[in-house]
Parts: C-alpha cells; sequence; structure tokens
C-alpha cells in the first residue's frame, strides 16, 4: 500500500514539474513597457508661420486709402498686442527667439514691397509692428517719414457741380467732402480750377465733369478723382 501511494506520489510529482515547466513562459514577469518619447518642439519656422496668421490683415490694406480709414487706433492697438503676446509666448519655446528673428525678417521684407508698390497705409503698419518686435533696422525711420506725408494726403469726395452762367467764363465749381487724416476732419469746400484747399490744387476738369485732377502740393504728385455728373 505504501508503494503504492508512493508510486502516486511520485508521478503526481512528475506531472506537476511538467505542468510548470510548459508553462513556465506564461509565469515570466514582462519587463514595463516604456512611454513614447515627447515630439520635437516646433521648429522656428512653424513659431514664425503661427506668428504671421495673426496678420492676415496686412494682405488687404489698399494703397489709395490712408491707413485711418481702414483700421481704427483701437484696431491698431489691438493687432500689436496681439503680436505682442505671441512673441512672449514662443519666448518661453526652444527655438522661440529664431521664430521672432523669422519674422522680422519676414515683415522687413514685406515693408520693402510696400514702399516699393506705394502703399503708404501698409507701410505705416509694417512700421509699427516692426518697432513693437524690437527691429532696429533703419529702414523704419526712413519709411515711416516716407509713409506719413503720403498717408496724410486728403481724400476727395466729389458731390456735385454747378456752373454759374452769370460770369464771364461760366465757371464751373465743385462741391466736395474733404477728409483729412492727419486730425479725421470732414470739411465741405465749393472749388473751381486753379484753387488751392488743403494743401491740393485743383488742376483740371477731367471732361465734362467727370472728375477732378488734383495735385497733393506736399509731394507734387497728380492724381485724379471722379464723381457725379449733374449735366
Amino acid at each position: 500500500m505504501r508503494r503504492e501511494r508512493c508510486g502516486v506520489l511520485v508521478r503526481c510529482g512528475v506531472v506537476l514539474l511538467l505542468l510548470l515547466t510548459g508553462c513556465g513562459e506564461d509565469f515570466k514577469v514582462q519587463p514595463a513597457q516604456q512611454a513614447p518619447p515627447p515630439p520635437p518642439p516646433p521648429s522656428a519656422e512653424e513659431l514664425a508661420n503661427q506668428g504671421m496668421q495673426r496678420l492676415q490683415i496686412l494682405s488687404v490694406i489698399p494703397k489709395n486709402l490712408p491707413l485711418q480709414m481702414v483700421l481704427s487706433d483701437e484696431a491698431r492697438q489691438k493687432l500689436i498686442q496681439d503680436l505682442l503676446a505671441w512673441k512672449s509666448s514662443v519666448s518661453k519655446e526652444k527655438n522661440g527667439s529664431e521664430a521672432v528673428s523669422r519674422l522680422m525678417a519676414q515683415l522687413e521684407d514685406r515693408l520693402r514691397a510696400a514702399r516699393d508698390d506705394q502703399n503708404p497705409a501698409l507701410t505705416l503698419l509694417l512700421c509699427d509692428l516692426l518697432e513693437a518686435l524690437g527691429s532696429t533696422t533703419t529702414r523704419i525711420d526712413v519709411s515711416r517719414e516716407w509713409a506719413k506725408v503720403y498717408n496724410n494726403r486728403p481724400v476727395v469726395v466729389i458731390k456735385g457741380w454747378f456752373q454759374q452762367m452769370d460770369t464771364p467764363n461760366e465757371e464751373i465749381y465743385a462741391f466736395c467732402e474733404v477728409y483729412l487724416p492727419e486730425t479725421g476732419e470732414v470739411h465741405t469746400v465749393q472749388v473751381r480750377e486753379g484753387d488751392e484747399f488743403y494743401g491740393m490744387l485743383f488742376v483740371q476738369i477731367i471732361g465734362k465733369n467727370r472728375g477732378m485732377r488734383l495735385r497733393y502740393l506736399a509731394t507734387n504728385d497728380t492724381f485724379e478723382v471722379y464723381g457725379p455728373r449733374p449735366f
């Protein structure tokens, strides 16, 4: 009986040993899974592009209107503050300093193009943005001086015409509204050929009361304004 019990125990032990041997892989301790490496920091180009996205209005500043008629002083200040917020944010990034330099280089290229395109409003705005970013290029002062003169050219809107029949030459008068960008004032005038008003000379009537040819005396440039034709 003892021998039979011993035999049973031996056989059970062998079976248990085989089971443990066969399942050994299942009992191995798996190593802890490593966390994925952190993503690389944004590149200077990516950060600079983010800054430029805040300045999309630069693409729609017209060349024939003063900046004051496109953006109010409050809107200009908000644009500058948004840009400064971007600068403060990217300064914490690894490539932040280079990103600011890249954006300034892009804005300097745009400033050069705006000056070549004779767009004083855009030129003024770019000067403000570059100055806010801390640019030290001498182009800012030179460009701003030019742009102020051209940006302050009065805006003339022809409201109507009047021909005075009892005069020797039956003189024709233009009734106009004149907007002064430098002060924001609007004035109503009645002028004829040869008259000077608000820094402009009424050079000539275009066609049969189609418009006015004016000379801006600050720059001696001539420009044309068209309006209603009552007769």
